[in-house]
C-alpha cells in the first residue's frame, strides 16, 4: 500500500514533480473540484483575488473555448487558502498571452486535457508507481474527500457531481 503522500490527489505529490504550469493546474483540480477543461479554460478574470473566489465562466475543449457545460457548471466556487497562495505564486512567474488565459501553448492555446494526460499526469504517475488515470479522478477524489450528500450542502453537491451521490462514502 502507497503512503498517503503519494496519494495522485494530494496536494503534495505535485510540488517535487510537476513543474510549472502543470503544477498549479494539478493544484486547482485537486483543491476545487473542477472538470478538466473547466481549469483550462480559466482566466485570470475569473480568480477574484480579494474575496478567494473562482468563477466558472468557460471551458476549453482541445483548444477551443467553450460556454460552461450547463448552466449549473457556470458558477463560484469558494477558493482554499492553500490554493489562492499556489494561484499567487503562478501568476508572480505567469507569460501574459492575448487572451489572458492562465494555460496556454506556445500557439497561444489552451492546452487539450489528453496532452496534459499523455505528457504530464502520467509521466508522475509512473515515476510515483502510480496506476495511470485521467483529470477527471481528481474530480472524484475530490468529491470523496469531502464526503458530501445533498442533505449537506445541496449547492456544493450540485456543483461538484455529474449525478447524485451513489455511495461514493
Amino acid at each position: 500500500m502507497k503512503p498517503l503522500h503519494s496519494h495522485p490527489t494530494n496536494s503534495n505529490v505535485s510540488s517535487p514533480f510537476a513543474e510549472e504550469p502543470w503544477r498549479t493546474i494539478f493544484c486547482i483540480l485537486t483543491l476545487d473540484g473542477l472538470r478538466a477543461g473547466e481549469v483550462l479554460g480559466l482566466k485570470w478574470g475569473d480568480i477574484d483575488f480579494d474575496r478567494s473566489l473562482l468563477h466558472i465562466r468557460r471551458t476549453a475543449w482541445y483548444g477551443k473555448i467553450q460556454t460552461a457545460m450547463n448552466e449549473a457548471s457556470e458558477t463560484v466556487l469558494p477558493i482554499p487558502s492553500s490554493l489562492l497562495t499556489a494561484l499567487k505564486n503562478y501568476r508572480a512567474t505567469w507569460k501574459p498571452n492575448g487572451a489572458g488565459f492562465l494555460f496556454v501553448t506556445r500557439n497561444g492555446r489552451p492546452p487539450s486535457s489528453n496532452k496534459v494526460v499523455e505528457y504530464h499526469l502520467w509521466t508522475i504517475l509512473d515515476a510515483l508507481g502510480i496506476p495511470r488515470c485521467g483529470l477527471h479522478a481528481f474530480r472524484h477524489a475530490h468529491i470523496h474527500r469531502y464526503s458530501l450528500t445533498p442533505a449537506q450542502h445541496p449547492k456544493l453537491c450540485s456543483v461538484n457531481c455529474d449525478t447524485p451521490m451513489l455511495g461514493l462514502r
